[in-house]
């Protein structure tokens, strides 16, 4: 078990002014790794790694992908889904990580980029619907 206290600076504008605070934030990490094996600070970095995956992934796939809604409830059919749409947000950020420009990331967010490769996708689907 580790407990950490840590304290980050804040510095934010409200109203016009900037106002400088500290944030103290208080951690708790439990393992069943011997000290030995993952010293105090690779357990602590470790923590705030599987924070910001909590963060980056899970969060981000229930707000803006539909992890939070079951569309059918059969154990395998619901397991297909969250490895699909983990896989294809994976995929997503690897291409926008890795594949976009500097001046294209700024651009676009990952959600944005989402966003327009669902509209490429769907304009065909929706032209070939209104064709004779």
């Amino acid at each position: 078990m580790l407990h950490t206290l840590e304290t980050v600076q804040r510095r934010e504008r409200i109203a016009g002014q900037w106002k400088e605070s500290a944030e103290t934030s208080s951690w708790y990490w439990a393992t069943s790794f011997p000290q030995r094996q993952l010293p105090t600070r690779e357990l602590w970095q470790a923590g705030h790694g599987r924070w910001d995956i909590e963060n980056g992934c899970f969060n981000t796939a229930s707000t803006h992908w539909g992890l939070d809604h079951a569309f059918k409830h059969h154990p395998t059919a619901i397991v297909n889904f969250v490895l699909t749409l983990f896989l294809a947000f994976i995929l997503l950020q690897c291409f926008w990580q890795r594949n976009l420009k500097p001046p294209l990331r700024d651009r676009f967010t990952l959600i944005g980029l989402a966003a327009e490769l669902y509209l490429g996708l769907a304009r065909p689907l929706r032209a070939r619907a209104r064709a004779p």
